[in-house]
């Protein structure tokens, strides 16, 4: 259990910095925020699924369709908070893009997927907070 966990928060930690360190480029070549910030969550997410699917919870993986939806609804929460944090932090006009990113990514952390992560990925069981999809 030990080293899932581990494997599970360096899955985290690197999907984190991808969004954030791929978002600022995006920003930096000349995107405006909303795009750079969908674009970096995109990447950050076929990274974060693909990784946890696969490495993570490798041993009791369910239908790779099953966890892709579950995972999805929960990184689309995810996701909404963000785009929440980064146009309450536009409307301020006292922040600019590349912190407002930043910080966004930060205060979300991908905290919805922490909640229930583990049940996308198992066979029959899921955490009381899993969101279930019939497919």
């Amino acid at each position: 259990m030990i080293p899932q966990i581990c494997r599970f928060g360096a899955v985290g930690v690197i999907a984190t910095l991808v969004h954030i360190a791929l978002g600022l480029l995006l920003i930096r070549c000349g995107l405006i925020l909303h795009v750079a910030n969908a674009l970096a969550f995109s990447c950050a997410f076929l990274l974060g699924f693909t990784a946890h699917y696969f490495f993570t919870f490798r041993d009791k993986s369910a239908s790779i369709l099953m966890a892709l939806s579950r995972y999805f609804v929960v990184a689309m929460t995810g996701y909404a908070l963000n785009g929440a944090i980064l146009i309450a932090a536009e409307s301020t006009d006292k922040i600019s893009a590349k912190p407002a990113l930043v910080l966004a990514v930060a205060l979300v952390l991908h905290c919805p997927s922490f909640l229930v992560e583990i049940g996308h990925f198992d066979r029959g069981t899921t955490v009381p907070f899993s969101i279930e999809i019939g497919l």
